[in-house]
């Protein structure tokens, strides 16, 4: 109603929710209903769904779970030929710990060295979209979300 055409909500892991709480034995997979690249939500909006938060509640202790995690989510993305959109809280990667910044280096380091990815911001994603450069998927069947 109000022309929203792209959204972001949608989370790919929630087990780095599952971290987050320190729950670090969940056994809980990618959310089934979310596809690791942009996908028609609606008619007439387009999902571009976040894989998972990696830096939001870190110690010196667990910081190489969430390190492992992302590394294990990288590789499924890739393996998929998806699209990786990286959860950045500005509160925790901002703030004085230094522990946030340190597991985005060590994803981006992976993701260049490991995967020789293309950088590109939302709005870059979206234009990519809009010219057809970017496929999208359609959209699930019966799992439509308004």
């Amino acid at each position: 109603e109000v022309g929203l055409r792209y959204d972001s909500n949608r989370i790919l892991n929630p087990r780095g929710w599952e971290y987050i709480a320190q729950k670090f034995d969940t056994t809980v997979d990618w959310d089934p209903a979310v596809r690791p690249y942009p996908y028609r939500l609606t008619d007439r909006v387009i999902e571009l769904p976040a894989v998972s938060e990696y830096a939001w509640t870190l110690s010196p202790d667990t910081i190489h779970r969430f390190i492992d995690l992302a590394n294990e989510d990288m590789d499924r993305v890739r393996a998929a030929e998806g699209v990786f959109v990286l959860v950045c809280h500005q509160q925790r990667v901002g703030g004085a710990d230094d522990l946030p910044r340190k597991v985005l280096h060590e994803i981006i380091e992976t993701a260049r060295n490991v995967h020789a990815v293309e950088f590109i911001t939302l709005r870059a994603l979206v234009a990519r979209i809009e010219t057809g450069a970017q496929p999208v998927a359609p959209r699930p069947s019966g799992k439509e979300r308004t």
